[in-house]
């Protein structure tokens, strides 16, 4: 069942929503665009006087509404932060976000030892297969719940299971790479191995930026041709959102223009969050394809008392 904030405001949600974030009010009254309209609603609420239009009398009026916007927060259990002069609203929503979001970096970090523990008594090559296998999972999993209405534990939860995965290819590649390389040559190795890491990080990078942007712009065509002019289901959301605009004062044409505007920036949002899904859905095929090359690298054996050379 819809609660009432849902039912009252049904035509700008999307998606579904755990709680209010914030609740910003604007007032509007017509006469303030005209001359002396000011001084006209003033004398209806004071029964025709000036004799209290003064600034005290003014200055009085944000208090006495900070005052019972207070009084119902209290009475309903509501928090009201208070922002100082100058203070920005986002240095103070900082300090009620949530305090783990490095957590995914933490993981791997204790995921690593583990790893590198376990790398000398284990075929390295086994290791990179699972670390294929385990992060085309979580980036399988992502794709099913990357939305526009995903919550931060979601994310979070997404990102984590990608490093579980991140830290059994890190160390045995770095482990397979020095493979049958005499110790002298060692420190060439080393800068090859980072050579490639950063310029195949790069290439990764820009290989996904345009394949986002390629097939966001695809979608949104594909959506357009769904949104034109005489469509039902688009002339009842562009008039719903004009009369919505309407109901907060503005006119006809300027609330049909922004109606427009939302969707075309709602298109947009949708176009763009299926983009991700697809390229994180390829993304999770490629990386699982990679699991038969391990089978061409050769397999670190160490003899007996040997430490294996981890960079």
């Amino acid at each position: 069942m819809a609660d009432d904030f849902s039912e009252r405001y049904r035509e700008l949600l999307t998606g579904s929503y755990d709680c209010v974030d914030r609740i910003v009010l604007n007032a509007y009254y017509p006469l303030g665009h005209t001359p002396g309209g000011f001084r006209t609603w003033w004398r209806r609420w004071h029964g025709d006087s000036d004799a209290e239009l003064d600034d005290a009398h003014l200055m009085r009026l944000p208090g006495r509404f900070a005052r019972r916007v207070r009084a119902w927060a209290k009475a309903n259990g509501v928090p009201v932060i208070e922002c100082a002069a100058g203070q920005r609203k986002h240095q103070i929503a900082e300090e009620y976000l949530a305090g783990h979001s490095v957590g995914p970096g933490v993981f791997m970090i204790l995921v690593l030892p583990f790893v590198g523990t376990i790398v000398s008594h284990v075929d390295p090559r086994k290791m990179m297969a699972f670390g294929f296998v385990s992060i085309s999972a979580a980036m399988y999993y992502m794709s099913t719940l990357f939305s526009l209405t995903m919550d931060f534990r979601a994310a979070f939860l997404m990102r984590t299971l990608q490093m579980f995965g991140l830290a059994f290819i890190f160390v045995p590649q770095n482990v397979l790479a020095y493979v049958g390389v005499p110790r002298e040559k060692n420190n060439q190795i080393s800068s090859m191995n980072s050579f490639m890491r950063n310029v195949g990080g790069s290439i990764g990078i820009a290989l996904i930026s345009t394949s986002i942007a390629r097939v966001a712009q695809r979608r949104r065509y594909f959506m357009v041709g769904h949104m034109t002019p005489g469509t039902p289901a688009y002339d009842n959301i562009v008039a719903g959102l004009a009369q919505t605009f309407q109901g907060k004062g503005a006119g006809s044409v300027e609330a049909t223009r922004k109606a427009y505007g939302l969707v075309s920036f709602f298109i947009d949002s949708q176009a763009t969050t299926i983009a991700y899904v697809e390229v994180i859905s390829i993304l999770s095929v490629i990386i699982l394809c990679l699991v038969p090359f391990l089978l061409i690298m050769r397999r670190n054996r160490p003899a007996v008392g040997e430490q294996t050379a981890i960079h």
